[in-house]
């Protein structure tokens, strides 16, 4: 496996969970056929982001998936793009729900123990917590590498299509068993969540309204099936984010490996309620 170690680590954030909560937006989740889709790629929390300007190390890949087939877009990215202006713009071919996802190489976190403890609760990381408890290391700075898998739900067109109910073949991937876009008057969203292509269960999932203050978090473990169903109306833009932290041996500093997961999807003005 390769580890990009970097120490650049987001450690002087007030939070430590917003060090790493990362997804792939949009100013808009839907698109006529033909029109090139804006891409934001965005770290922080849903009502403080900022741009994820990550050096070209970082990323691992880019890449839409679609009714179609899968198109590389890496060559889209603009690592560092001017204010206004978003860190791609993507031409997806063929009507239908397309995905947009990037995957990060490892990069390094170290957070004072206080912080790492706050992190793990925060994010329900049950197994770091006893992890540490039982070797001792819970007063310890916490050392970790970490990596996203980021995915983005894009209408493309009036009609939806099933192929997102597909996995892509993330290590740690939040899956929609119900396309979004397909619901109709129907609020009930259930999701898989799988690791290494296997359901996992007992992993925190947590969604949210993005753009939102102060808006309401859902958070639910899933199940052994990997499953979790969330309430969520047919209207805004969401985010939908899953942590998955494994203890290492045989690492020279690190604890742990952990990769954060992340899905999006939104609704334009005319969506129905």
């Amino acid at each position: 496996m390769k580890f990009l170690l970097s120490a650049a680590a987001l450690i002087a954030i007030a939070s430590p969970a917003l060090a790493h909560d990362m997804w792939v937006a949009s100013p808009t989740f839907r698109v006529a056929e033909g029109q090139p889709a804006p891409v934001l790629l965005r770290v922080g929390h849903a009502d403080e982001t900022d741009a994820w300007n990550a050096p070209w190390e970082r990323v691992h890949s880019f890449r839409s998936y679609g009714p179609a087939g899968v198109e590389d877009q890496q060559a889209a990215l603009v690592i560092v793009p001017r204010e206004g202006e978003p860190n791609a713009t993507v031409r997806l071919k063929g009507a239908g729900t397309h995905i947009v996802a990037l995957e990060s190489y490892h990069s390094t976190s170290t957070l004072a123990a206080d912080k790492f403890n706050e992190y793990l609760e925060t994010e329900g990381l049950d197994t770091a917590k006893a992890a540490r408890a039982q070797t001792g290391k819970t007063g310890a700075p916490g050392v970790e590498l970490y990596s996203r898998r980021a995915k983005m739900l894009m209408q493309v067109g009036d009609t939806p299509s099933d192929n997102v109910l597909r996995p892509i073949g993330q290590t740690l991937e939040i899956v929609p068993l119900t396309n979004p876009y397909a619901r109709g008057t129907a609020t009930a969203l259930p999701v898989r969540v799988l690791f290494q292509g296997r359901p996992i269960g007992g992993v925190q999932v947590r969604i949210l309204p993005l753009g939102v203050k102060n808006g309401a978090v859902q958070k639910i473990r899933s199940d052994a099936d990997g499953r979790v169903s969330f309430d969520v109306p047919n209207r805004g833009k969401w985010l939908i984010m899953a942590v998955h932290a494994r203890p290492m041996e045989g690492h020279p500093t690190a604890a742990f490996d952990t990769i954060f997961a992340s899905l999006t999807f939104g609704y334009g003005e005319g969506a129905r309620r």
